[in-house]
């Protein structure tokens, strides 16, 4: 059993995972302002979060039940999810990709957990990085490993997995240490895994606080769910909890189930590392 100290906080642990959510739900707002980029977005209100927190929660309740990794649990529960909204903000399955879709068809069809094809590309693999760095953190091998198989379960390209590790390492990197920053301003950013990751990580440079850092990703186009997902969850694990804006806190749906969810995360020791 893993006995190696994570390094990171409580506060941090319950910072990564409501950044995460808050991220995803301020993205969300502004997506559906825009009906060129709304896609398949219902009405939702302020603090519903989207289907990217809506896996990545479907990830956190596999580990906290079987105490490690179980692939064929977390596909059980996507395929709640899309059947009848499990851990959905609108108790309804919405926003799922071509991708997810074609994975769980090929697991209800195969049993395989693993359907994610080597050549596709995806961001909202990315978000799922977050549980699994809340749970192996006591060893660094692990924390990699985990994510790049979560990912697996879903999307295989290389880019994928090689930015799902990339992330991981953002997430080791200890509050006191600088992040690599991106020089260059994004632009438009296209929906591909090294584009929004850019640009979450572009944007935690950029202004002063949680909110000012949320609204220059925000405001780049392109899938601003997912870079605010990203982005939320490094701000979260970086300042911690207790700095996130006690507004948005308010307002975030679900925030009790989330908050207690990356606790057990925390605290949580695998049976398989």
């Amino acid at each position: 059993m893993n006995t190696h100290k994570k390094p990171f906080t409580a506060d941090q642990a319950h910072g990564l995972l409501i950044g995460m959510a808050i991220g995803d739900a301020l993205g969300a707002q502004h997506m559906l302002q825009d009906p060129h980029r709304r896609g398949s977005l219902p009405d939702l209100n302020p603090g519903q979060w989207t289907s990217i927190t809506s896996t990545a929660l479907c990830v956190a309740q596999m580990l906290r039940s079987a105490n490690g990794w179980d692939a064929e649990d977390a596909m059980r529960r996507f395929v709640n999810w899309r059947d009848y909204g499990y851990l959905s903000s609108t108790k309804v399955c919405f926003g799922m990709s071509p991708e997810m879709e074609a994975a769980i068809y090929n697991f209800k069809a195969t049993g395989n957990p693993y359907g994610g094809k080597p050549d596709k590309d995806g961001a909202e693999a990315l978000a799922r990085v977050a549980p699994a760095v809340l749970a192996y953190a006591g060893r660094k091998e692990s924390v990699e490993a985990i994510a790049i198989l979560q990912c697996k379960l879903t999307h295989g390209a290389p880019t994928v997995l090689g930015a799902a590790k990339k992330l991981s390492e953002v997430f080791m990197t200890p509050p006191d240490q600088p992040l690599a920053i991106p020089a260059n301003h994004p632009g438009e950013v296209p929906d591909t895994t090294s584009a929004v990751l850019n640009a979450a990580l572009w944007a935690y440079g950029e202004g002063d606080g949680f909110e000012e850092k949320l609204q220059a990703a925000i405001q780049l186009g392109g899938p601003s769910d997912k870079i605010g997902a990203l982005l939320g969850q490094i701000i979260g694990r970086r300042i911690g909890y207790d700095a996130l804006p006690a507004h948005l806190l308010a307002s975030l749906y679900d925030h009790d189930k989330i908050f207690i969810t990356a606790n057990d995360l925390h605290v949580m020791r695998p049976i398989d590392v």
